[in-house]
């Protein structure tokens, strides 16, 4: 199913962790569950509460993965300077593990412990390299799927201008933008309608990240250019893409996890990469004797990514438009539709988009 209910309210409290025990500059916490291997999960240094995928693993997926039996244990690091040592000394204490990691900040630690952890299944959540050592696999999440379904919508609620603002300049970012204009192509050729895709990233360096007053310039920009839908996925920055939309009574699409409780009423939904569905399917693969690294893909087929419905937006769909949105998401599933996954820092020339920062379109 393409629109998903969101399967967990991230509370501004976060969710309290009992019996918290010191290891290194991390905690851990370990349920009484024993079957199996151990489960290490690896928080990113955000902590649990950071309504974004931190929360989503331990709301969803550590309940799940207790109640199957598994013995977990969680760790959260408290800084990025030794998540190395504090990671190793975990490994090193637990024979035969699999071990969870949240987040790009782990990728070069996991490869720096990957040698001295031969008999442990490293799971890597949320990354694209297939270059891995045999002990190490790395989950990727078919995002252009899912954005091309959000450019879909966001087409059908326009009147004739969307926008799309990223974060950082690199390919990854296009992966998104390139598939959201994509998908509002096709909306536009089903119509038959004319919307135009404005688009725009942030910036050249990680600032572009968390910048919420230059994402909140950069919307009013797309928004003095007559969008009325903007998709930003931009980490940080997004907060104040949203916000921006909010005051200016346009709607936003939200990404990576629900973020429709941010702005209530105007987020039209958000493109979710599911980490908690990954994270105990991974789980489990990881107990089987042919288990093996290397590159897997979680996509709208098996509802690795969605578009969230929820009570912050179920207001703002018909059951039509929903329901035209589950038919293009099973064409995407069926192979009836191709979706373009960006692999420069351009969309390329049969993909019609109007770079709002004139750089871009060189």
């Amino acid at each position: 199913m393409t629109f998903m209910k969101n399967m967990a309210v991230f509370l501004l409290t976060g969710t309290v962790l009992a019996g918290c025990l010191p290891s290194g500059d991390g905690n851990d916490n370990t349920s009484n569950h024993t079957t199996g291997r151990p489960v290490l999960i690896f928080y990113g240094t955000e902590g649990v509460a950071d309504r974004s995928f931190n929360q989503m693993i331990n709301d969803i997926a550590v309940p799940e993965l207790e109640g199957l039996g598994y013995r977990v244990i969680e760790v959260e690091p408290e800084t990025t300077d030794d998540l190395t040592d504090v990671t190793q000394e975990q490994l090193s204490t637990r024979a035969n593990a699999i071990a969870l990691f949240v987040g790009f900040e782990y990728v070069s630690v996991v490869t720096a412990v990957a040698s001295a952890n031969t008999d442990d299944r490293l799971i890597l959540l949320d990354h694209t390299s297939a270059q891995v050592d045999d002990n190490i696999r790395v989950v990727d999440f078919n995002v252009q799927e899912g954005s091309f379904l959000a450019g879909y919508a966001a087409a059908y609620k326009s009147s004739g201008t969307v926008g799309f603002i990223g974060g950082m300049n690199i390919p990854l970012i296009y992966r998104f933008g390139c598939a959201y204009a994509q998908g509002v192509e096709y909306f536009n050729s089903q119509e038959p309608a004319s919307v135009t895709v404005l688009f725009e990233t942030t910036g050249n360096t990680a600032a572009a990240w968390n910048d919420p007053d230059r994402g909140a310039a950069i919307a009013q920009t797309h928004i003095d250019g007559n969008a009325d839908v903007i998709f930003a996925a931009a980490g940080g920055t997004g907060i104040g893409v949203y916000q921006q939309a909010a005051d200016q009574s346009i709607m936003a699409i939200g990404v990576d996890s629900n973020q429709n409780y941010l702005q209530p009423g105007t987020m039209l939904t958000s493109m979710v990469k599911n980490l908690a569905l990954a994270a105990v399917e991974e789980t489990k693969a990881a107990q089987e004797s042919t288990w093996s690294g290397g590159l897997v893909r979680y996509g709208l087929e098996d509802g690795g990514v969605y578009l969230a419905e929820d009570e912050h937006n179920a207001m703002l769909y018909t059951q039509t438009e929903k329901t035209e949105v589950e038919s293009v998401a099973q064409k995407i599933v069926d192979g009836d539709i191709t979706v373009f996954n960006a692999t420069s820092t351009h969309c390329g020339s049969n993909i019609q988009v109007t770079y709002t920062n004139t750089a871009l379109a060189e």
